[in-house]
């Protein structure tokens, strides 16, 4: 995931987003680990240890944000779309999914064929980023554009409306398409919430440009 973000940064590195994505990595790590691999709390547990409980949820609140930092790195020093970065991206894709397949097999975890071999290829709603990021990725030339030539009030408008929209339909859970956040469609808000904070600086300075983060 730190690849496919950095993949399309094609500016100096600054040992501070160095950091974050770094930090973004292990954040991600304590996600899979925690809900993901030993699964939701259940009452029963919340009766048996409760702190235990409590402490594995508060942990999943403080790492849940991974994925919104490396997409919030991407607005930030705008992604410059090029088929040799995107090849680049895909290759790294295959590289480690098709592998962790070949894995599977050997262990005995997966059998050969093209049902088994779908998620791994990224056509069924597992892995779901790299289809969320593909997305964002074909449409950063249109929104870079837009961030560019728009006016600062245009664009915060832009933003004022859009996560209007998704906190109303993405809470009530009546736009298919918001996806709990986990879609291109809430990449696009992060994105453009940092170009203009990279563009136009923290709007609670007055606007001053941040510039690096130093």
């Amino acid at each position: 995931m730190s690849s496919s973000a950095s993949s399309a940064v094609q500016q100096p590195r600054q040992s501070n987003f160095e950091l974050l994505r770094i930090i973004a990595m292990f954040m991600i790590l304590v996600v899979h680990a925690d809900f993901w691999l030993l699964g939701l709390p259940t009452l029963a547990e919340f009766h048996a240890a409760p702190a235990g409980t409590w402490t594995r949820i508060l942990i999943e609140s403080a790492s849940i944000g991974c994925v919104n930092i490396f997409i919030l790195i991407s607005g930030w020093f705008s992604i410059r779309v090029s088929v040799r970065g995107f090849c680049s991206f895909l290759f790294q894709c295959a590289f480690f999914l098709l592998g962790f397949y070949l894995l599977m097999i050997i262990a005995g975890q997966e059998q050969p064929g093209l049902r088994q071999l779908a998620p791994y290829l990224c056509f069924t709603k597992a892995n779901w980023f790299i289809k969320a990021y593909i997305g964002l990725y074909i449409l950063a030339p249109m929104l870079n554009l837009f961030a560019e030539k728009a006016t600062k009030r245009q664009l915060a408008l832009t933003l004022l409306a859009f996560y209007s929209f998704q906190t109303l339909y993405g809470w009530t859970n009546s736009a298919v398409f918001v996806e709990q956040g986990y879609s291109t469609f809430s990449f696009i808000g992060l994105y453009l919430l940092a170009r203009y904070l990279k563009l136009h600086g923290n709007p609670l300075r007055g606007g001053e440009k941040w510039g690096s983060l130093q």
